[in-house]
């Protein structure tokens, strides 16, 4: 079995966990800590960053691949996410994380990332990541998302909620107010 199909599965087995009954630790927290904790990338600003630990424990995380140069689908998600950015308001840092990774990080430097932010109107919260191809390509084969080809990337997202457990992956290129309103169900999530 390939490290991308194995993956693929142990992220299938993350997302589907449901809710433990131990005081409101989730299986699927601990699987996801246990899974992509260590995935070292960097953001925008040039800083380093952890990926579970920085950006995703404790809190409602949204991931997608993309890249700057892409003119075909990535628009449109980025479009989605803005309507999203907007739903979310001052909830957007402190309970819900955007996380937006490349999948072109030769040519998406954080400095690139940063001017791309900027015309996205990307506020706080709201993070671009890259690294070396290495660290790219191994952050996006553990969460299921790698492609050798840019140009081929998937219009997938996928959103969970650490602190319920309830993880979903949505057409990132389906209508963007059904995208925006099943994000918000994950986000908005209380378990019961």
């Amino acid at each position: 079995m390939g490290l991308h199909r194995i993956g693929c599965v142990l992220l299938a087995a993350m997302l589907s966990t449901t809710a433990a009954a131990d005081g409101g630790t989730t299986a699927a927290a601990r699987g996801a800590e246990i899974y992509l904790r260590g995935l070292a990338l960097q953001d925008q600003d040039g800083r380093p960053v952890d990926l579970y630990r920085d950006l995703i424990a404790g809190r409602s995380v949204v991931i997608h691949t993309f890249f700057a140069g892409c003119g075909d689908s990535c628009p449109a998600m980025m479009a989605t996410l803005r309507a999203v950015q907007e739903r979310l308001g001052n909830r957007l840092g402190p309970e819900v994380r955007l996380v937006s990774i490349t999948i072109d990080p030769v040519h998406d430097t954080p400095a690139a990332l940063k001017a791309y932010a900027r015309k996205l109107g990307a506020q706080p919260g709201w993070v671009f990541l890259t690294g070396s191809e290495q660290q790219v390509g191994e952050a996006l084969r553990r969460l299921g998302l790698f492609v050798d080809d840019p140009g081929a990337h998937m219009d997938t997202m996928v959103a969970g909620n650490m602190r319920t457990g309830l993880w979903k992956k949505i057409h990132g290129t389906a209508a963007g107010a059904r995208v925006v309103d099943l994000i918000m169900g994950v986000a908005d999530d209380t378990g019961h």
